[in-house]
């Protein structure tokens, strides 16, 4: 284990203490690496030595430097926070997907609704330019087509773009539950 590694699971453990205390605890420990370094040991040695990040906090326990309940109590409102944020989540979610459902479920109906129309619109529009060819009818209802199925295709892009921003907002929003749950 490096020295870093060393220091940063140290730090994880003892989170909950005040400031000057936890740093006062880590400049000790960064001191016993710069002794062990200058006698030529490796950092590794120098954690075998020391022991795990665990055996400290509860040789600091036992000696009384720190207080073990207070460590627990910390870990414990935590918990809660994090229980209580599940909460207000749940609430948020069930609000936010009753009003986005409905609009949502109409935007995947039109989508498939065009999607189902554009073979049949594009079919007509093909038949209607033999049609005209043919029978040397007038171009009106071909424009009137064309911009028919223009207009389906224009909004089938817009709804692809629409759904697509709609997943990144999905996953930044999921992210941000999940952050959020956690307390971060």
């Amino acid at each position: 284990m490096s020295k870093d590694e060393f220091l940063a699971q140290l730090r994880n453990g003892l989170k909950e203490l005040d400031k000057y205390t936890l740093e006062d605890i880590l400049k000790d420990y960064e001191e016993y690496f710069i002794h062990g370094r200058e006698e030529g040991k490796t950092e590794d040695t120098i954690c075998k030595e020391l022991g795990t990040p665990e055996q400290i906090i509860e040789n600091l326990c036992e000696q009384g430097i720190i207080n073990k309940n207070h460590l627990i109590a910390s870990n414990k409102n935590k918990v809660t926070y994090s229980s209580f944020n599940i909460v207000i989540l749940v609430i948020l979610n069930l609000i936010l997907v009753s009003i986005l459902f409905p609009i949502v479920s109409g935007i995947i109906g039109i989508a498939i609704s065009l999607v189902i129309s554009l073979p049949f619109v594009a079919i007509a529009t093909i038949g209607l330019i033999f049609t005209t060819i043919i029978n040397k009818l007038t171009i009106f209802p071909l424009f009137c087509l064309l911009t028919i199925l223009s207009a389906i295709i224009l909004i089938l892009i817009g709804i692809y773009f629409l759904t697509y921003g709609i997943v990144i907002l999905s996953k930044k929003y999921i992210n941000w539950n999940k952050n959020f749950a956690r307390g971060e």
